[in-house]
């Protein structure tokens, strides 16, 4: 691989299967060959349960890659384990490795997954987390004292 660290000229990508080939032309005219490869996929998820029927989701990043975007998506109850849809909670993807879902249903549960993005493609999601918002039981009110 040639690095005159020259203007680049011109830039193709090509993508084959799961890797990305970046070739560049600089200002001499000579070629500059980059290979890139999908991210890892996130391993560590947790998700904690926080005042007001809100969570906290949160991951690790899956290698040292800088500039990874992250997809964030949660099923709110419909369908179970394979077949449980999710919708995307972070449209357009997010740089953070930290989110907040809060007005949440108490008495339902929720699963989130998460995938890391870079310029070659996405990784696989991560593993389901789940967490259940419980109802809190409400203490009785005293009735009223008649004299």
């Amino acid at each position: 691989m040639l690095d005159t660290n020259d203007d680049v000229v011109a830039k193709i990508n090509v993508q084959y299967s799961s890797y990305i080939v970046t070739y560049e032309t600089d200002s001499n005219g000579y070629d500059v060959a980059k290979l890139g490869s999908k991210p890892k996929k996130v391993t560590t998820l947790s998700v904690t349960k926080t005042a007001n029927s809100s969570i906290d989701v949160e991951w690790t990043a899956p290698s040292n890659e800088p500039n990874l975007r992250y997809e964030l998506v949660w099923n709110n109850g419909v369908g179970e384990g394979d077949n449980a849809q999710y919708v995307p909670l972070t449209q357009p993807y997010t740089h953070a490795l930290k989110y907040n879902r809060g007005n949440l249903r108490p008495g339902k549960t929720y699963m989130f997954k998460v995938r890391a993005i870079n310029n070659c493609g996405s990784s696989e999601f991560s593993n389901a987390q789940t967490l259940a918002i419980n109802t809190v039981p409400r203490k009785p009110t005293p009735a009223p004292v008649i004299s």
